[in-house]
């Protein structure tokens, strides 16, 4: 994998046990799409916690290529047993979500502290 060149898209925070990542802002354009997609692989090779926040805030519409980079960020931390919770949708993401039968494959929370209580949840199920 090519290294991503530019400033990081990802904002990573530990909350415990918790990776917090965070989107950067900027131009969503294909070329931005492209190295979230390296970043978001790269972070999930090198994560150590046991579960993942992915915060889209700022995100106001999923294109099929972003879509894409979720599903395969999902899919490699779920092959690592890593949990992964999306949180602040906005409700046009949502409805994408909800529309195109994803809400079925990822965990979503209105805010951030609900994100991070069903984590603990989860575990105290555990």
């Amino acid at each position: 994998m090519a290294a991503p060149t530019g400033p990081p898209l990802l904002h990573l925070d530990e909350i415990g046990n918790v990776a917090l990542v965070r989107l950067a802002g900027g131009t969503r354009d294909e070329e931005w799409i492209r190295r979230l997609g390296q970043q978001l692989d790269r972070l999930a090779d090198e994560l150590h916690q046991n579960n993942v926040i992915l915060d889209l805030t700022g995100v106001d519409f999923l294109v099929s290529s972003l879509t894409g980079k979720l599903i395969a960020f999902q899919r490699r931390l779920t092959q690592r047993g890593i949990g992964l919770v999306l949180c602040h949708l906005t409700p046009m993401v949502e409805e994408t979500i909800t529309r195109t039968s994803l809400h079925q494959m990822f965990a979503i929370r209105r805010t951030l502290a609900d994100a991070l209580k069903s984590f603990a949840e989860e575990g105290e199920n555990r």
